[in-house]
């Protein structure tokens, strides 16, 4: 049996912002409390065989209104890693959240992995409503759609078997998704899969332990 190549995975932080720890965490109402300050990343996992992109962060003009502090574009981030946004082949989306799916534009070459829940929460009924939509952009949004009809965008169905599987006939996906707990039903753990090797990742464990800049080796599952 040929050994799984392990991947390399960056965190890119590309934004900041400091504010009370309340407006970072649900059920954080200390009276007490200090600054909170949380960070924004785009992820990189990579081996010898294959770039694949995770999330995409938000533009300089995003960050202006939701008043976030923009350390640079996320494909600057990447370009200084010495991958060209546009040459990438694969970005996972993990949700259509602001700070995770802007940019899609500056990769011209890429097919979107995204699961099929989140594309339909993301254009049904609770976008009505302010408290929901608030953590979306209609134009990142729009951008995700246009890529489904330009047959750019992937999207994927969870299963509790572990398998991937896909809501449409197409190729392969990197996407694959177990149900979680974790946020909404739409948001679950991301697995990347290839010839040579299929690794877990839990993004918002992950998300949670780390605050700058990492690389570490994905363990085969």
């Amino acid at each position: 049996m040929t050994d799984p190549v392990p991947y390399e995975v960056y965190a890119i932080r590309y934004a900041t912002v400091e504010r009370r720890a309340a407006e970072n965490f649900i059920g954080a109402d200390d009276v007490h409390e200090t600054a909170a300050r949380m960070d924004y990343f785009v992820w990189v996992a990579r081996n010898d065989y294959r770039t694949v992109v995770i999330d995409t962060g938000f533009d300089e003009q995003a960050a202006q209104r939701r008043r976030r502090q923009f350390l640079r574009a996320p494909v600057e981030g990447l370009r200084l890693m010495g991958i060209d946004a546009r040459k990438v082949q694969d970005v996972i989306v993990t949700h259509l959240h602001y700070d995770h799916a802007g940019n899609l534009a500056h990769f011209p070459s890429a097919r979107f992995h995204l699961q099929d829940r989140e594309m339909a929460y993301a254009t049904g009924r609770y976008m009505g409503m302010p408290f929901f939509s608030h953590a979306y952009e209609a134009d990142d949004v729009i951008a995700a759609v246009r890529a489904v009809y330009g047959g750019r965008m992937a999207l994927m169905l969870g299963s509790e078997s572990g398998k991937v599987v896909p809501a449409a006939p197409g190729p392969e996906s990197l996407l694959l998704s177990r149900e979680s707990p974790v946020k909404r039903p739409s948001s679950r753990p991301t697995t990347f899969s290839s010839s040579r090797n299929s690794s877990v990742v839990n993004w918002f464990s992950v998300m949670r332990r780390l605050c700058c800049s990492i690389n570490f080796l994905l363990s085969p599952v």
